[in-house]
């Protein structure tokens, strides 16, 4: 084992560790400068998240951006799906529109 040397970082390594985000915009999700924002159309936001023991110190850090991004996003139209995996994905919000749904499955995810 060599002491005083540090790990190479990979690209992206200054994203959370442990999410990856996928954003599907619906029918005219492409806006000129003139329109609404983004987060006033349709589409659909599927967080995946590594649940795995090796970002296990990063859990809260990572449940708590997830929380504060959905509570961001105020589109009618969006619909939300989570998605954990460690060594196998499991669907633990199927993609949904209704925003109690995504209420209460914050309050305790």
């Amino acid at each position: 084992m060599v002491t005083g040397r540090s790990r190479a970082r990979s690209p992206g390594s200054w994203l959370f560790p442990g999410l990856w985000l996928l954003v599907v915009g619906g029918p005219g999700s492409l806006l000129h400068a003139q329109e609404q924002p983004s987060c006033k159309k349709a589409f659909d936001l599927y967080f995946v998240l590594d649940k795995s023991g090796s970002v296990a110190n990063n859990w809260i850090e990572i449940y708590n951006f997830v929380h504060q991004l959905t509570e961001r996003f105020v589109s009618p139209e969006m619909r939300l799906s989570f998605i954990v995996f460690s060594s196998q994905a499991t669907i633990i919000l199927p993609l949904t529109g209704d925003r109690l749904v995504h209420y209460h499955f914050n309050a305790g995810f």
